[in-house]
């Protein structure tokens, strides 16, 4: 749905855009004060979202859904703030609604398959099946391009691509550093496509681990495809697999003759994805059915975690002067349910 633009907010949206949310955030709600507007709701919520007030946030989009029901688009972003603030029924719920007013975008679709990880009530079988309604709801959009064999030099290297939306400072960027910098120069030539809307200090740090590196957030899918194919990717990596601002709409254009997701927690549901590189401990191999792609194990596992050079030593281990273990988690509260929790309670009473 494609927004009007108010004469009187044009500074703000330019402030927005620009990345000067500060400002941003004083101009609209500088607005706010004449008259209320869904629009300037939900940018607000986007800021403070940003900046990690949530409830701020789900106060902004609460508010937006009020004032225009019939967004599909505020409804998703409410919904995903309901499951960040632990609301994990009512947020899938709305994500799920938000869905059924918008059944042809994919983006929509796609976050509402990440989102429903969080439901532990959800089996396997019925997830791949949704994830592989994605990938018909993709694949009939749009038209793949001419089949390309892989190129054949045997005196140069393959070209690997590697293709996400959080090359950046996210959980991700810390399993990927060590990846993209492993690869033996001499057999592999490795490019980056970093759908990144800003370059901060670990995207500049990932960018290193690249022979050529693409900022390619501003593309469109088809566009993103085609450049892929002129840059003669031999190896696609989609990284992250259905994760905020992916870009595997891209695979289903078939840019490379061989194409692999790498660090999604299930199945793409596109079938021009070959491979999926995982571990035993992650998909063990009677799980192949779940999957579109042909399960790849590699053996010491598939995550390469590198810790943030300005990580604080280790300190002494507290247990040996309280006398019992303190047990600790990071995670948002959307990965909380009873379930999880009756897991960690069965893991530290036996130990």
């Amino acid at each position: 749905m494609k927004q009007t633009i108010k004469p009187e907010l044009k500074q703000a949206h330019e402030y927005f855009d620009g990345g000067q949310w500060p400002r941003a955030q004083m101009a609209y709600e500088v607005f706010l004060q004449k008259q209320d507007d869904a629009f300037v709701r939900a940018r607000l919520g986007t800021i403070f979202r940003f900046n990690g007030n949530l409830f701020e946030s789900l106060r902004h989009f609460e508010r937006a859904v009020e004032l225009d029901a019939a967004n599909a688009t505020y409804q998703g972003a409410l919904g995903h703030l309901q499951l960040a603030t632990g609301q994990i029924e009512a947020g899938l719920e709305r994500i799920r609604l938000a869905v059924e007013r918008q059944p042809g975008n994919p983006d929509l679709f796609s976050s509402y398959l990440f989102s429903l990880h969080y439901d532990p009530q959800l089996d396997p079988a019925r997830l791949a099946h949704i994830h592989r309604c994605w990938g018909q709801l993709v694949t009939q959009r749009i038209r793949p391009l001419p089949v390309r064999q892989a190129r054949f030099n045997p005196h140069g290297r393959i070209r690997i691509g590697y293709l996400g939306a959080d090359f950046k400072q996210h959980s991700v960027g810390y399993t990927v550093g060590p990846l993209f910098r492993g690869h033996d120069r001499r057999r592999f030539e490795v490019y980056g496509y970093a759908s990144v809307d800003r370059v901060d200090a670990m995207a500049k740090q990932l960018r290193n681990g690249f022979d050529k590196y693409r900022l390619v957030h501003r593309m469109d899918d088809e566009s993103l495809a085609y450049q892929i194919r002129n840059d003669q990717i031999d190896i696609l990596v989609a990284v992250g697999g259905h994760s905020f601002g992916n870009r595997l709409q891209v695979l289903a254009y078939k840019p490379a003759p061989l194409q692999i997701d790498y660090g999604g927690v299930n199945t793409v549901g596109l079938p021009q994805v070959d491979v999926r590189l995982t571990d035993a401990q992650r998909d063990p191999s009677e799980s192949q059915s779940y999957f579109l792609e042909k399960l790849v194990y590699l053996p010491e596992g598939s995550t390469c975690y590198q810790a943030p050079e300005q990580i604080s030593p280790v300190g002494p281990l507290p247990a040996l002067t309280n006398g019992y273990v303190t047990f600790g988690a990071c995670h948002g509260a959307h990965k909380m349910n009873p379930r999880v929790l009756a897991l960690w309670a069965r893991v530290v009473a036996n130990h």
